[in-house]
């Protein structure tokens, strides 16, 4: 990733609406609080939705259910892995 200026996010954030204005607020007080306590699952990492955006709720749950989908995958591989050398 390229360095960025504090100039240039100034500018990018000038050009934002209301509702993405929001957001950028939303994920620097998770990126504030992340030092706090560390979250290990990337769909955890992203900034809360807001109480009565479902659309984005169900976009959030899609992708952690994805992510679960593909640790659990991951999962099963390593224990058939494990069973094969057991039966060698």
């Amino acid at each position: 990733m390229s360095p960025v200026s504090r100039e240039i996010i100034k500018q990018k954030i000038d050009q934002l609406d209301d509702e993405q204005l929001q957001k950028i607020a939303e994920y620097i007080d998770n990126l504030q609080g992340r030092n706090q306590s560390p979250q290990i699952l990337k769909s955890h990492r992203k900034f809360p939705p807001s109480t009565n955006n479902w659309p984005e709720w169900a976009s959030l749950y899609q992708e952690f259910t994805q992510e679960a989908r593909e640790l659990a995958e991951l999962g099963m591989a390593d224990y058939t892995d494990q069973l094969q050398k057991e039966d060698w």
